[in-house]
């Protein structure tokens, strides 16, 4: 009798948590715009970007989480020496999270390129990028490869 009784609590359990699940919104697939800007503070020189394609969707979740994911091409323009220019394919993905302290976090995969004061990196692989609520920001490279962007552009 009391295995059935517990037999009977746990799938009672099992029901009510699938019912939460169930109940939950559907995700939302909405297209991600890009446009041109300028990189300022990174490099010793400004850097404009330049969107060559961009055919990227997020995805919102429920629970207020973002993948990004599809196609993202750029290419990186020294503006002091414009003969010195990239061209990157960054498509990604990534989940993009905000904490309840306002803590903002990019668990990236695949290419992605980052630019912060002092930084402007193209990643492949792994990386988990973060900015605290006070605006300090940390690039965490769990596997893959990086190349400093402002020396290629130098």
């Amino acid at each position: 009798m009391r295995r059935l009784l517990v037999l009977a609590t746990t799938i009672v359990l099992a029901v009510l948590s699938l019912a939460s699940v169930a109940g939950a919104e559907p995700p939302v697939r909405e297209f991600v715009p890009a446009s041109d800007f300028t990189v300022s503070g990174s490099c010793a020189f400004d850097v404009a970007v330049h969107v060559v394609g961009n055919k990227e969707y997020g995805i919102t979740f429920s629970n207020g989480a973002t993948l990004v994911t599809g196609s993202l091409k750029v290419t990186l323009t020294n503006l002091s020496d414009p003969t010195k220019t990239t061209t990157l394919n960054i498509p990604g993905p990534g989940l993009n999270t905000v904490s309840g302290d306002g803590t903002f976090t990019i668990d990236a995969r695949g290419p992605w390129l980052f630019f912060y004061p002092g930084v402007l990196l193209y990643t492949a692989g792994y990386n988990t990028f973060i900015v605290s609520p006070t605006g300090e920001v940390t690039l965490h490279q769990r596997g893959g490869t990086t190349r400093d962007l402002c020396s290629v552009l130098a």
